[in-house]
């Protein structure tokens, strides 16, 4: 992936109702369309995506820092440093880091979500099962215009 500065329609995740419901697990506490990122997994969910928790299961919205079960590969029109620049204002404000820290952890998970929304084609829905994403609807999928 070409990790120029152009504006560009880059392929990101963001959190959808499509396919909500799926599983009697899912949830959206996120408003459709916002970035998302991998919530931490804790120990008690760790290798259980249907834990009572739900960490292992989810993707958190970086505005809201609330729950959604599912995404979609979507183009958004920015820049890589965009898009780390939003991934680091959402840490500092969730508090994970301090203005002026290194903030090189962010940027790799950053580039790690990049990485994974341009291995799937656009409008993709995928959800988060612990460690692994998979699809859950390709585009053009049923209930699919």
């Amino acid at each position: 992936m070409s990790k120029s500065n152009c504006q560009e329609l880059l392929p990101v995740l963001v959190a959808t109702h499509q396919t909500q419901g799926q599983r009697p697990t899912d949830c959206i506490t996120v408003a459709e369309g916002e970035l998302v990122t991998l919530a931490s997994v804790c120990d008690r969910d760790r290798g259980n995506p249907d834990g009572g928790c739900g960490c292992a299961r989810a993707f958190v919205g970086i505005r809201e820092r609330t729950a959604v079960t599912t995404a979609v590969i979507a183009e958004r029109t920015m820049t890589r440093d965009d898009y780390l620049r939003e991934m680091r204002d959402s840490a500092i404000n969730a508090g994970f880091l301090h203005p002026g820290e290194d903030a090189s952890d962010i940027d790799d998970e950053a580039d790690e979500l990049l990485d994974i929304a341009a291995g799937w084609p656009v409008g993709t829905v995928v959800e988060r099962r612990d460690a692994d994403l998979q699809v859950r609807r390709w585009p053009g999928g049923p209930g699919q215009a």
